[in-house]
């Protein structure tokens, strides 16, 4: 059994421009964490109310970031690898997996859970950006009673931004992250970002050695890249790109940083591209320690 943990309910009255910190229990192994967003009167709030008011959440573990994203982005990476179980609606629970499918074999759990056994702290820091709703915020973590797993292997989420205002092909050039030997890249997820600018394919090429860039994840036409996303179990989303090493949800299927030098993505904008947009880099990091 995998019990659901109630953490220490955040302060209510919450005010546009606060930065909620909260202290989770560092022990056992942390398999999701599920942030219960309410109004007044414990009333339900919807996901757009819940996107409006809440901006960046940053998971730290004894200090270090390891899960940057925004509310919006956090429930579409949800959607992306949940939403093939069914229709579902987002009501106040914003949730935030740990592990890359709901409940992956035991070996699996155990190695892509975040192990506290060797964690001192364990902090997850909510931007409050409006108050048009919100009024509390109650979490909640999935966690599996074992004391004697350290840290290890874990899954992460690395935020990154960039810029273009043109149409044609956009280079993203020493901007991902490559050459590091303790991490592997699951999947990048390229989003168009705000207003027209729309996007046809994003190519990925990667150089280990003195060699040259190479294809690694090649150009496609986004009809055939949205079938091939949706025949293996994911959900096609308006407006995101995801580029997924791991179709076959091994959880072996990464792509190692170690030996490339470099990493980068090829962008054909049709439309005018945002002046900035996001970029989430999945990654499990700790390729090099021990598992426990």
């Amino acid at each position: 059994m995998i019990p659901v943990i109630k953490q220490e309910a955040t302060k209510s009255g919450l005010a546009a421009g606060d930065k909620v910190t909260i202290d989770l229990t560092a022990a056992g192994v942390h398999h999701a964490l599920f942030l219960d967003c309410r109004k007044a009167a414990a009333a339900t709030m919807t996901e757009a109310e819940i996107e409006n008011d809440i901006g960046k959440i940053l998971i730290k573990v004894d200090g270090e970031p390891k899960i940057e994203m925004l509310a919006s982005e956090a429930i579409d990476m949800w959607r992306y690898y949940h939403a093939k179980n069914g229709a579902h609606t987002i009501k106040s629970v914003l949730p935030i997996w740990f592990t890359r499918e709901y409940f992956p074999s035991l070996p699996e759990r155990q190695l892509s859970g975040y192990g506290m056994a060797d964690v001192r702290s364990f902090t997850c820091e909510i931007d409050i950006t409006a108050v048009a709703t919100l009024a509390s915020i109650q979490p909640r973590s999935l966690i599996e009673p074992d004391n004697t797993r350290k840290l290890g292997k874990h899954l992460c989420i690395r935020r990154l931004t960039d810029y273009f205002a043109a149409t044609g092909v956009q280079q993203i050039d020493k901007k991902l992250p490559f050459g590091q030997p303790d991490v592997g890249m699951f999947a990048i997820h390229f989003h168009q970002g705000a207003g027209a600018g729309v996007f046809v394919n994003v190519t990925v090429k990667a150089s280990a050695g003195q060699g040259v860039d190479s294809d690694i994840y090649p150009e496609m036409v986004l009809d055939l890249h949205n079938q091939l996303l949706q025949d293996c179990g994911r959900t096609i989303q308006t407006g995101w790109y995801h580029v997924d090493f791991a179709l076959t949800n091994d959880s072996a299927g990464f792509l190692p940083l170690g030996p490339l030098t470099n990493l980068r993505a090829d962008i054909e904008w049709v439309t005018n591209a945002p002046l900035s947009f996001p970029i989430l880099c999945e990654e499990f990091r700790g390729l090099t320690g021990p598992a426990k």
